[in-house]
């Protein structure tokens, strides 16, 4: 997310289900505000919410905030995922990059994953959403009409990232589904 996630972010962690699989937050927000953002999505669900750490394994029942001006790549280890993180990424306009962190989830975890694009300016996460949909991933994108800035979200659905758009106040009901919860 991008240009208005912060929000869009609140109302969905508001509605998860506590044990929901592990989550990877990817928000465009610079190092010193992600510590911050992680204790408010913590405060707004009945999650596990913090930023992210290098080694750190996804767990159910867990979010993970991507910190601000890093890269973030998964890597697999038995049927167990971890993090790396990494310094920011020179090839790339935003750290922490979208796409980058959904290429590495397409490589490792294929149909195993969801990807979602939130509203926000740009197209990172496009290209890295689609990647994911051909590993075998279920990718959705906001809507137009919930979406702040409806960027990211056309650009996930113009170039085949998104299999669906749907509008905010009903993804988290798609994660349920998607995650056999509810």
């Amino acid at each position: 997310a991008s240009t208005g996630g912060t929000v869009a972010l609140t109302e969905i962690f508001k509605e998860l289900h506590p044990q929901v699989p592990g989550i990877i937050v990817i928000q465009h927000m610079s190092a010193m505000f992600t510590p911050s953002f992680a204790s408010s999505l913590q405060q707004a669900s009945h999650l596990r919410v913090h930023e992210a750490k290098d080694g750190e394994q996804i767990l159910a029942g867990q979010a993970l905030v991507v910190p601000g001006g890093k890269s973030l790549t998964i890597k697999k280890s038995g049927a167990k995922y971890h993090t790396i993180i990494a310094p920011p990424l020179k090839d790339s306009i935003y750290n922490p990059s979208i796409n980058h962190t959904f290429n590495s989830v397409a490589l490792v975890a294929g149909r195993n994953a969801m990807g979602i694009i939130l509203t926000g300016m740009g197209d990172d996460g496009a290209e890295g959403l689609r990647a994911m949909r051909e590993n075998g991933a279920y990718t959705i994108a906001q809507d137009e009409k919930t979406s702040v800035i409806y960027g990211m979200p056309q650009k996930a659905w113009e170039k085949g990232g998104a299999v669906k758009q749907i509008p905010l106040e009903r993804i988290s009901s798609e994660i349920h589904l998607w995650a056999g919860l509810k």
